[in-house]
Formats: C-alpha cells, sequence, structure tokens
C-alpha cells in the first residue's frame, strides 16, 4: 500500500515537473500527475506550453511630440469616404452572414424532421418485432441463451440503424 501510495506521489511529483518546464503551473502537473498517475504525466506531456505574446513594441510618433502636420481638408474627406465604404462592406457581409445562418437553420430543420420521421418508423419496427415475438411465443421453443441473443438483436437492430442514419452524413 505504501508503495502504492509512494509510485502516485512520484507521479505527481513528476508531472509538476514536466509543468513547470513547459512553463505551466506545476501544482496543475501535481494534481493531474496524482489523480491519474502514468496518465497525468503523459496528459501534462503532451498539453501545449501556454501562448505567451511578445510585448507590444513601443512606437515613438512624431504626434506624441507634437510635431504632427495638420491634415488637409481633402485628406479628411478621403478617410471619412474610406470609413463610409468599410462600414458599407462590413453591413453587406452581416447581411450575406445572416442569409446563410437562415439558410443554414432551414437545412438543419429539414434534417431533423427527416431525422424524427425516420425515428418514428424506427420505433415502429421495434415495437412490431417485439409485438411478434410476445404475441407469437415462437421463441420460447428455443433454447434460453438464444432466447437472449433473439431478443437482443430485435431491440439492437433498430438502435444501429438510427446510429448508421444519424452519422450517414458526417
Amino acid at each position: 500500500m505504501e508503495i502504492l501510495l509512494l509510485f502516485w506521489l512520484m507521479m505527481g511529483a513528476l508531472a509538476s515537473w514536466i509543468a513547470s518546464q513547459k512553463g505551466r503551473s506545476g501544482v496543475e502537473g501535481f494534481v493531474l500527475g496524482v489523480l491519474f498517475g502514468p496518465l497525468g504525466v503523459i496528459v501534462e506531456a503532451v498539453l501545449p506550453s501556454p501562448i505567451s505574446l511578445p510585448p507590444a513594441p513601443r512606437v515613438h510618433s512624431q504626434a506624441a511630440a507634437g510635431a504632427a502636420p495638420p491634415l488637409s481638408d481633402d485628406e479628411i474627406e478621403r478617410m471619412r469616404r474610406r470609413e463610409i465604404e468599410r462600414a458599407k462592406l462590413l453591413a453587406r457581409q452581416m447581411e450575406l452572414l445572416r442569409e446563410n445562418e437562415e439558410q443554414a437553420f432551414a437545412y438543419r430543420r429539414e434534417v431533423y424532421r427527416r431525422l424524427a420521421r425516420s425515428c418514428r418508423y424506427l420505433l415502429l419496427l421495434a415495437w412490431s418485432s417485439v409485438r411478434y415475438f410476445l404475441l407469437f411465443g415462437w421463441f420460447r421453443d428455443i433454447p434460453d441463451w438464444l432466447q437472449a441473443i433473439a431478443l437482443g438483436l430485435v431491440f439492437a437492430i433498430p438502435g444501429i440503424i438510427l446510429l448508421i442514419l444519424l452519422f450517414r452524413g458526417t
């Protein structure tokens, strides 16, 4: 028992060391190592290092020093027109996105409607199969182990067909 406890603590220490070498929290590594043992060590080794952004470069502009030349009226008008064009383009993009979302919603609604219809047919098939088994009782004449297999197949086949229909498009 003590050896097992020592092993799990060693896994926690190893995962903590790996985490600190990768720039992650050592406590996170220790917890993963202690809770999941060797699997926690592997997970900590596979986890990516946190992304560190480089510091933003300092820009020394003439505007900060107060030496920027004033903008002419033509430059201001060009900038205004450019911003108006950008706003129109953004509005058009948003309109196209809205149209695509509506089309995607209609497509998903149709897929779910067809899926619901397929589920109804599969449930009807399963129920009629069970009724066939229960009404006629012919399966009582076969051995018990074969009864279990037959009933399992009666319930499993519609479920398998449903899974095939669900994941057919993916």
